[in-house]
């Protein structure tokens, strides 16, 4: 019988390897790694059972199709996010961290666009922070950074009467542009909508 050629049967135990230092973890943690939502149940059923984290890189390479190419790999959901992650924990705070359910986070996986195929990507890590500054639901505008901003437009309205005409359209634009720390007016009201509970 034949042997393998070399260059094929060096890259099967490679990957075979890969998914190996996955196996030697609990299925929640793999699950985990992978942002999988699995229940308690069939976590149990995997117990001692191998090739589960080979399963959870084909799931989540459904889930996740713009990481797809890399968790063919071998590579985790929450390693491929790391750097995001850690730009988040920077500037959110350090329990920041990657959530399956969070609609923050659910942009950065597709919020990206490939020039070739024009199809989604994960957000570019450059684009990554002015969008997490400018994003409602991250929390950026709690922390001292965000409200140091907030009060430096804020500043920026007491100095300049006429940065706002008195319309409840253009004070939207001011509270959308102090929200994203950015200076106030120079935005035309149909550009943006409403800030709702505005009055």
């Amino acid at each position: 019988m034949a042997e393998e050629p070399t260059d094929i049967k060096a890259h099967e135990e490679a990957e075979t390897s890969v998914f190996e230092a996955e196996e030697q973890k609990s299925p929640k943690t793999v699950a985990k790694d992978y942002m999988l939502p699995m229940s308690d149940a069939a976590l149990e059923e995997w117990k001692d059972k191998e090739g589960f984290a080979e399963y959870c890189a084909q799931v989540a390479s459904g889930l996740y199709p713009t990481l797809a190419p890399q968790l063919a790999m071998g590579l985790t959901t929450k390693a491929l996010l790391d750097p995001y992650e850690q730009l988040a924990k920077k500037y959110l705070g350090p329990f920041s961290e990657a959530e399956l359910d969070s609609p923050m986070w659910q942009k950065v996986l597709s919020g990206g666009t490939d020039p070739k195929t024009g199809k989604p990507t994960v957000m570019p890590l450059a684009d990554f922070v002015s969008f997490i500054k400018s994003h409602a639901g991250s929390g950026y505008l709690d922390t001292d950074e965000g409200q140091a901003r907030v009060g430096n437009s804020v500043n920026q309205l007491r100095q300049n009467p006429h940065a706002w005409d008195g319309t409840p359209e253009h004070k939207a634009v001011l509270m959308r542009d102090i929200s994203n720390g950015a200076h106030p007016g120079g935005v035309h009201p149909s550009n943006l909508p409403p800030v709702v509970g505005e009055d």
